[in-house]
């Protein structure tokens, strides 16, 4: 099926904003064997709900901080729990905390695809675990 799309199946990667960053977590733990890398805006996971990832990804998490809520659901407390369980089972994680609430900050698209670019799946070595680029916004950081 995949040679019948021409899918570059080093490139596959998920991204998606709330009910959508959701999604992207879930992928995160339960699709990480066919994903490159992903980024959740405004989405994680209760600590409860955390299933270690077959792989360990390469995820840029983005947030809105602690306002970051929607429908009783405090995105904040979930990407900050999503993240820690990642990072102790072993994933890179970027963490980008703006202070906007839930909604995602501009310029958004183009850290996603940032990330995307220099995270294909054959990567050998972590290209950003020195440093992010100078590209993405002074928010973001390496836990």
């Amino acid at each position: 099926m995949w040679d019948s799309y021409r899918i570059d199946t080093d490139r596959v990667f998920a991204a998606g904003m709330s009910a959508g960053g959701l999604m992207t977590s879930y992928l995160t733990m339960h699709r990480s064997s066919v994903l490159a890398a992903t980024v959740p805006f405004s989405g994680g996971v209760i600590s409860a709900y955390y299933e270690a990832p077959e792989v360990d990804l390469p995820v840029m998490l983005v947030w809105g901080g602690v306002s970051d809520s929607y429908g009783g659901y405090d995105f904040h407390g979930a990407t900050l729990s999503f993240s820690s369980a990642l990072q102790s089972d072993g994933s890179f994680v970027v963490e980008c905390e703006h202070d906007l609430g839930h909604l995602p900050p501009d310029g958004a698209a183009d850290m996603a695809w940032a990330f995307f670019e220099s995270h294909p799946m054959s990567i050998d070595a972590e290209p950003w675990a020195d440093a992010l680029p100078g590209t993405l916004p002074d928010y973001c950081r390496l836990p």
